[in-house]
């Protein structure tokens, strides 16, 4: 491939990779209180953020993570979309 074709290419990438480190910044501020073990707080927090930002593969993600750190944390799977209906398009639970 020629250089003058790559070029565009690695620039949209940066671009790209750029814009979505914007927009993690961007997600927001919750404060979902949970009987969760404090030091997973943090991640449910911006797991919950991801999920209102329409975020549901990296909110999902979020969960899973905050459950492996605390199997007790009982409102994560919830969170996660293994309990409930969930969102028509995603399977996520409606709970957060």
């Amino acid at each position: 491939m020629k250089a003058t074709k790559l070029f565009p290419c690695i620039t949209v990438a940066a671009l790209l990779c750029g814009t979505l480190a914007i927009a993690q910044e961007k997600l927001g501020n919750v404060t979902f209180p949970t009987s969760c073990d404090p030091k997973v707080q943090a991640r449910f927090n911006r797991a919950v953020a991801m999920l209102h930002s329409f975020w549901f593969q990296q909110g999902e993600k979020a969960f899973r993570e905050v459950l492996e750190r605390d199997p007790q944390c009982a409102i994560a799977p919830k969170c996660a979309g293994k309990g409930g209906q969930g969102h028509k398009m995603t399977g996520l639970s409606h709970e957060c």
